[in-house]
């Protein structure tokens, strides 16, 4: 009966691995492999964003890490403590398993050389990530995907009163498409913004297009957005009914609405509100069709989206 019988090669290879997982090697290596991504997640959330290389993947990484809005520039800083801190505990857990071979490797002539080995390795690995990154195409210029992204989502109901206390809710809007987001009158940072693009939405299209839409915007702050001032937002920026509707309502039917449509908000320390930034376009038939990013680089898809229900005809 034949044995197989490990080569010397192989034997001396699971010598080196079996010394490297049992010696204070391979905890230098936890350790420092996760100081380097700590301080590596720690520095993306304060690099300017920029089109390409680093600052364009730590604005992508801030958005989808750390809930960052580019247009209010707001960013959930629990969730930046949360990752940088997060790998402590298990740097604490190596190091009381592999306290006493640390501590032997710590004397030795051997520790400084192997971590800034691994710090390198590291950091090439990561400016590798970043260097491979695709160069960005501008939104504004893919053409619009049209049927690709149709949706035929039902609204969630809602009955709410305008800024001339007219009541507006789903059935009131039936027949004429609509855009529909969410404001407050007391943002200075992201309503602003979509507000502006509305105006700017609505002076693109023609006065036929125009006449056929509707737009709503629901107040995110319900218990402060008194009529007075929702009146005072429309008039600031020189909107009308019946083609604006800015409509509140008691806090708990429209936060209960808001929670329907899935808007994030949060209330910060200053009192301001973080939240979505999206703007909702529906159908003659009052189903959501496109749900977009509100935003410069979005515009073009925006006013593709409305001319196209608009189009539709009754």
């Amino acid at each position: 009966m034949n044995l197989l019988v490990p080569s010397l090669p192989a034997v001396r290879l699971l010598d080196r691995f079996r010394s490297f997982v049992t010696g204070g090697q391979f905890a230098v290596f936890v350790v420092v492999l996760f100081v380097f991504y700590e301080a590596f997640v720690l520095a993306l959330a304060f690099v300017p964003a920029a089109s390409t290389g680093l600052g364009s993947f730590a604005e992508e990484f801030r958005v989808r890490c750390f809930n960052y809005d580019p247009k209010a520039g707001a960013m959930n800083w629990g969730l930046v403590g949360l990752l940088t801190t997060e790998p402590f505990f298990l740097q604490l857990l190596v190091y009381f398993v592999w306290r006493r071979q640390v501590r032997e490797l710590a004397w030795s002539r051997w520790l400084v050389p192997i971590a800034a080995a691994l710090a390198l390795a590291a950091g090439l690995i990561a400016l590798s990530l970043i260097q491979v990154q695709p160069p960005a195409v501008p939104l504004s210029q893919l053409p619009f995907p049209g049927d690709r992204i149709r949706t035929h989502l039902p609204l969630p109901e809602f009955n709410l009163r305008d800024q001339d206390d007219q009541p507006v809710s789903p059935a009131s809007l039936r027949g004429r498409p609509v855009l529909l987001t969410t404001i407050y009158s007391g943002c200075t940072t992201a309503c602003p913004m979509m507000l502006t693009q509305i105006r700017k939405v609505l002076g693109d299209l023609s006065p036929v297009e125009r006449t056929q839409l509707a737009v709503v915007a629901v107040s995110l702050n319900p218990e402060a957005d008194t009529r007075e001032l929702r009146e005072m937002t429309a008039r600031t920026y020189s909107f009308n009914a019946p083609e604006f509707h800015f409509v509140s309502g008691t806090g708990a039917e429209v936060n209960r609405f808001l929670d329907d449509l899935q808007i994030v908000r949060t209330r910060l320390p200053n009192g301001q509100l973080d939240h979505s930034t999206i703007f909702f376009c529906l159908d003659r038939q009052g189903r959501i069709a496109y749900r977009l990013s509100a935003g410069e680089q979005h515009h073009p898809w925006l006013l593709a989206a409305l001319r196209a229900l608009v189009a539709e005809g009754p």
